[in-house]
This record gives C-alpha cells, sequence and structure tokens, in this order.
C-alpha cells in the first residue's frame, strides 16, 4: 500500500508530501464467501479487505493505492494521487479521504 498526503492550505499550497509513503498488508482471510442463493452480484467475494488508518495534524487529503505484487509500485505523489501504479496504469484499488481542520 502507497499514500501520499496533502494539507488544505490555500494558495500557494497544498503543501504535499515529497516521498510515497510505503507499507505492506497481508491478509489472513483467503478463502472466498460460498453463497447458496442466487448470483453474488456487486458482492465483494474477493475474500479479503483491510482498512489503512492515518491521522493529520490539520486538515487535509490522504491518497492511498494498493497494488498486486506482480505490479509495479509507485514511486511519485503523483502517480499515488492519480490512483496509478508505477507504470502509470490504474492500481487495483485507489482511494483519498478529506479531513477538515
Amino acid at each position: 500500500v502507497f499514500v501520499v498526503c496533502e494539507d488544505d492550505a490555500p494558495n500557494p499550497g497544498p503543501n504535499r508530501q515529497t516521498g510515497v509513503e510505503a507499507f505492506d498488508v497481508v491478509t489472513i482471510d483467503i478463502t472466498d464467501p460460498t453463497f447458496t442463493v442466487g448470483p453474488a452480484e456487486g458482492v465483494n467475494t474477493a475474500g479479503y479487505s483491510f482498512t489503512v488508518t492515518y491521522t493529520l495534524d490539520e486538515g487535509g487529503t490522504c491518497y492511498g493505492v494498493a497494488v498486486l505484487t506482480t505490479d509495479t509500485q509507485p514511486t511519485t505523489a503523483a502517480q499515488v494521487i492519480a490512483g496509478h501504479d508505477g507504470d502509470d496504469a490504474a492500481a487495483a484499488s485507489a482511494a483519498e479521504h478529506t479531513e477538515a481542520d
């Protein structure tokens, strides 16, 4: 998982981290759920998930991407903010969250 944060400072802001924070996530449950009635349309059947927790000391936005181990890791803040991997292709998953002051 790769994360970049920026504050909500007015122009000439925002002030953005210059580097990309990276950390590994290993999920325990790799068994898909079983559905006995009807198709599992629109349901996450991957069998794993995780939550990234962060704290900002001021208002701002954090952006994050998760990439497969076979994908190239993002190395720039611009790639993470765009939701891309290191090859500028769409990451397996991308999210952003804004915190108010």
